[in-house]
């Protein structure tokens, strides 16, 4: 079900190039990296875990703004998480380390 709210938000940032097929076969790094660059998306950075690719960006270094992202996540090979849930994880692990106050 993840992969496939993904990939109905994906198809806007592709647009017409790029078939649903295309888009849904998707299944490595290179093909996400292939995908993102077809479709105007500047590489933003690559690591053990992520590749990350950025469109229209503004700013430099840490403070790069960009109109979209997109993360593919290496080691599961699919999308990586939204912002909003890595924002989710991080709180949770605050909580865990600070104590939760309830």
């Amino acid at each position: 079900m993840k992969k496939l709210i993904l990939l109905l938000t994906l198809i806007p940032l592709v647009g017409a190039s790029q078939t649903f097929d295309e888009i849904s076969s998707i299944n490595n790094t290179d093909g996400f990296s292939r995908v993102m660059i077809e479709n105007g998306f500047q590489r933003y950075s690559k690591d053990s875990l992520f590749v990350s690719y950025i469109f229209n960006p503004q700013g430099e270094g840490l403070n790069v703004k960009a109109e979209r992202m997109g993360h593919w996540d290496i080691e599961n090979k699919e999308f990586s998480k939204t912002r909003e849930e890595i924002l989710e994880m991080i709180w949770n692990m605050e909580e865990e380390i600070m104590g939760r106050e309830e």
